[in-house]
């Protein structure tokens, strides 16, 4: 079985090194603008993170208190590291961030409401 490290830290990579670990991740989730702090340390697996990720949400001034922000977040740490595996290119954690805010700001405004029920008396019901 062969080993592969990690190109941003060089330790062994594997599901929780890209995603917590690495230095340049743990520095990604101190920065980002989410509701909860992600303590790095607490998770055995990637697997027991995934029901606390749907819960954490994006401060006010990123404008997302109500979409969860951490799947665009996992999600772009995922690309990074694959931008700079086959591309040689680099993201700084401010890099992720920005297009992970975009890309959950873009997803939010997509949501649309439910079409409301209309009463016998033809009104809406709230």
């Amino acid at each position: 079985m062969s080993t592969i490290n990690c190109k941003r830290c060089g330790e062994r990579e594997d599901e929780l090194c890209i995603f917590f670990n690495c230095a340049s991740s743990r520095r990604m989730w101190n920065e980002a603008p989410i509701s909860q702090q992600i303590s790095t340390g607490l998770y055995k697996n990637f697997h027991s993170f995934l029901p606390k990720a749907l819960l954490v949400s994006g401060l006010p001034p990123s404008g997302l208190v109500s979409t969860p922000t951490a799947p665009c977040l996992l999600w772009n740490l995922w690309k990074a590291r694959n931008c700079l595996i086959f591309d040689d290119r680099h993201f700084t954690e401010k890099d992720i961030i920005n297009k992970a805010t975009r890309e959950a700001r873009d997803w939010q405004s997509a949501q649309v409401d439910p079409p409301k029920q209309q009463a016998k008396s033809g009104r809406a019901v709230v």
